[in-house]
């Protein structure tokens, strides 16, 4: 492959790109492999994903900072959620979900942390509880 005149390189992508990310704080670290770990699964390669995604759409009752917040949910996998809304989160910051069986007579609590904001709204990954 050869790249175009215009782009000069003084020394290789793989080690440029490192020390642009060793400059990150690590929330932006996740943030960003988080972007590149959607672009590789987009298309066909999301059947190489770890924990595949399946079509979840309801509502979806959530807590932050004991404010209480509703969203719907696009999709979910083992390991979290997409939820759409409007409302302003940061990346890291920890939710309590609250998600309703089939019947919505019943639900679980389940806590996740933010690992991706957008402007459709927030992926979260579940958290599992640690034995004190």
């Amino acid at each position: 492959m050869t790249l175009p005149e215009e782009i000069v390189i003084s020394e290789p992508v793989i080690t440029r790109l490192l020390r642009l990310i060793l400059d990150m704080k690590e929330d932006e670290q996740y943030h960003l492999l988080r972007q590149l770990e959607d672009r590789a699964f987009s298309g066909e390669a999301a059947t190489d994903r770890q924990d595949t995604r399946k079509p979840y759409k309801t509502t979806i009752e959530f807590f932050s900072r004991e404010k209480k917040y509703h969203g719907f949910s696009r999709d979910i996998s083992s390991s979290g959620m997409f939820i759409i809304t409007n409302e302003l989160f940061s990346v890291g910051q920890t939710v309590s979900l609250k998600i309703s069986f089939a019947n919505n007579d019943r639900f679980i609590k389940v806590p996740a942390q933010i690992v991706r904001v957008t402007e459709d709204g927030i992926g979260v990954e579940f958290l599992k509880k640690t034995s004190v």
